[in-house]
């Protein structure tokens, strides 16, 4: 899902198995403008709902999903 979201929408989130947190992402956002933390949450927000709203979206190219079904809704995204 991070490797997904970074070529797709140009977000790059850490995986929380690299500080600690299996299951969760870190965002950084500190030493971003107003302007550019905006962007960046949008392009986040967009990312997400793409995720999770349309079919067709967890391919070989996108994350894969426990439980199949060809969308995120209401199951679990498993590392790739």
């Amino acid at each position: 899902m991070v490797a997904w979201l970074v070529r797709a929408h140009g977000v790059c989130l850490i995986p929380g198995s690299a500080c600690g947190a299996p299951g969760y992402v870190r965002v950084a956002f500190a030493n971003l403008l107003p302007e550019q933390c905006a962007a960046a949450a949008g392009r986040l927000r967009a990312g997400l709902a793409q995720l999770v709203g349309e079919p067709g979206v967890l391919d070989d190219a996108g994350p894969r999903v426990a439980g199949g079904g060809g969308s995120a809704r209401g199951a679990q995204v498993v590392p790739a």
